[in-house]
């Protein structure tokens, strides 16, 4: 499975989009063996899982460790190079750290 070049890399909540704030935030990090590294940062947070993800059209599929179910969010690149995902009705908005 390829995995999209445009969603390769690490991935910060855009402060300029008000997505930091206060309190913890979500690094995501898109590897090309199909790994994403998940982790929560911020107020002595430094956590991460590893799970598996495919892409089917515009939807990163995971399956979080002890999960029973896949998990679907869809994504959309911005002209910007932006990542925006949208999870259970939220979207929020990611900009490529490396």
């Amino acid at each position: 499975m390829a995995v999209p070049a445009d969603l390769l890399g690490k991935w910060i909540p855009d402060a300029a989009a008000g997505e930091t704030g206060e309190g913890p935030f979500a690094e995501l990090e898109f590897r090309k063996d199909g790994k994403l590294r998940y982790a929560l940062k911020g107020e002595g947070l430094d956590e991460a899982l590893v799970m598996d993800f495919r892409t089917e059209g515009h939807v990163i599929v995971t399956r979080p460790p002890g999960a029973n179910a896949d998990a679907k969010t869809k994504y959309e690149v911005g002209q910007d190079g932006s990542l925006i995902l949208e999870y259970g009705g939220q979207k929020g908005r990611y900009v490529k750290a490396s």
